[in-house]
């Protein structure tokens, strides 16, 4: 709004929220990484949904991960990108082009999410009908709130969180060799014993995957073009091997 000296310096306010009398649609979408204060802080700026407003907040992801760095350039739509997202979740890597991260950078599938939020707020511009309503993601003391597997509770969950191979957060990353790496979140692929004791055969996890990805696409999350290659990944994969 202002820089000097060509201008005097004009503080801006430290929590900006949308006018609650808009005539127009506004989807608000925050990642993990987006929420803690100290770091980018949306969690002070958030607000309750309104006729007019929606805020997502999804689990396990981050303001930038594997997908938006490399997998999305090479999604033709064929199939191969699912599978791709969904191998990065046992092999994440550690950055991109140009940089590398000290940790593998988060794997945590927003891309189907974000995808969802696109269509929705298309649908609501274009004819009225508002997206799904959201529930939070689950903060104590400007911390997440971990489940047994190590994930964030709360939020949108996809099937990455709801029948996990990997821890996955939006934060715990070192700065590397980028500073944005900050903005990239962290995943820790689960053991091969850790992958056992949830899910003792492939069918079961096939199984709670297929459920997770339906239940995501019942409450409008997902969408259902989506849901077919997201299972298909996972069906192909060896877990829990």
């Amino acid at each position: 709004m202002s820089q000097a000296p060509e201008r005097p310096d004009i503080a801006a306010p430290a929590v900006v929220r949308i006018r609650p009398d808009l005539t127009v649609p506004v989807l608000t979408f925050q990642t993990e990484t987006d929420l803690p204060a100290g770091l980018l802080g949306y969690v002070d700026a958030r607000q309750d949904d309104t006729n007019r407003f929606r805020l997502w907040e999804v689990a396990g992801t981050a303001h930038a991960d594997a997908y938006t760095i490399g997998i999305g350039a090479t999604d033709v739509g064929d199939g191969q990108g699912s599978v791709a997202a969904f191998n990065a979740l046992r092999n994440p890597p550690p950055g991109g082009a140009g940089f590398s991260c000290a940790k593998p950078i988060n794997a945590g599938e927003q891309q189907y999410v974000l995808q969802t939020a696109f269509s929705q707020l298309n649908r609501w511009v274009t004819s009225g009908q508002a997206p799904s309503k959201a529930p939070r993601l689950q903060i104590a003391d400007n911390a997440y709130v971990l489940d047994a597997n190590g994930n964030v509770k709360g939020g949108i969950c996809t099937p990455a969180v709801d029948v996990p191979v990997a821890k996955l957060s939006g934060l715990g990353q070192d700065t590397g060799s980028s500073p944005f790496c900050a903005l990239f979140g962290t995943t820790v692929p689960f053991t091969p014993a850790q992958l056992h004791t949830l899910y003792p055969f492939h069918d079961a996890f096939v199984v709670a995957w297929i459920k997770a990805t339906a239940s995501a696409v019942k409450a409008g999350f997902i969408l259902p073009a989506d849901a077919k290659p997201l299972v298909a990944a996972a069906a192909s994969s060896t877990v829990p091997e």
